[in-house]
């Protein structure tokens, strides 16, 4: 897998040089909250996650309607896990920081040559990782440990432009990331699984300057 995230990346660079020497580049700041179904479920028995993150990106120009971008997204969800085990109170509680590079092509509905203004979609994907903190809470006790993972993502999203600076968008995304190890020894134990596999919904604001 990092082999194929190595060869991407790599693609998508080539991507931003060809078109910054075609086309006059915007930047547009797209900031999120991200509802995530399902998190370390291989760990702890999953639970969702929401949080906030934001993105970065370079517009880097269009054909008729459409317009593509690359950017830099990254953000932090948290999610609370509560496991009764006879009469034992435990608790996991999870934070990850997503950090990815995304590519996302775009166009409006009505052919307005790419300036964003009335309906507009996007798709894209994202290849980067996760920064993931687990911390193990039994009764009084607690442990933590944190491990950084590879991952990507796919998404797609369908908004209204108010103008050709300001939108907002609702779309679904799907995140997928290598497994995590995290060790907790106060208790003498380790625990190994998917950080993320799930499904997840986001609300944007984009700006374009």
């Amino acid at each position: 897998m990092k082999k194929i995230l190595v060869t991407l990346l790599g693609a998508f660079s080539c991507i931003n040089l060809v078109s910054a020497e075609s086309s006059d580049k915007s930047i547009i700041f797209r900031t999120n909250v991200i509802y995530v179904d399902e998190i370390l479920g291989e760990v702890n028995g999953g639970d969702n996650g929401a949080g906030p993150t934001a993105e970065l990106s370079f517009l880097l120009g269009g054909i008729d309607n459409f317009y593509h971008t690359i950017g830099f997204e990254a953000g932090y969800i948290k999610s609370d896990v509560d496991d009764g085990i006879d009469g034992v109170d435990v608790k996991f509680k999870t934070e990850l920081v997503p950090v990815f590079l995304n590519y996302t092509i775009g166009a409006d509905f009505g052919g307005n040559t790419g300036d964003k203004s009335g309906f507009v979609w996007e798709a894209g994907l994202g290849l980067g990782g996760f920064f993931a903190d687990v911390e193990l809470n039994v009764d009084s006790s607690s442990d933590n440990d944190d491990d950084f993972v590879f991952g990507g993502q796919v998404f797609a999203s369908v908004g209204y432009g108010f103008s050709e600076v300001a939108g907002v968008h609702i779309g679904g995304r799907y995140m997928l990331a290598e497994d995590g190890n995290f060790s907790f020894k106060n208790f003498g134990a380790e625990a190994e699984g998917e950080v993320i596999n799930s499904f997840a919904i986001d609300v944007s604001l984009n700006y374009t300057f």
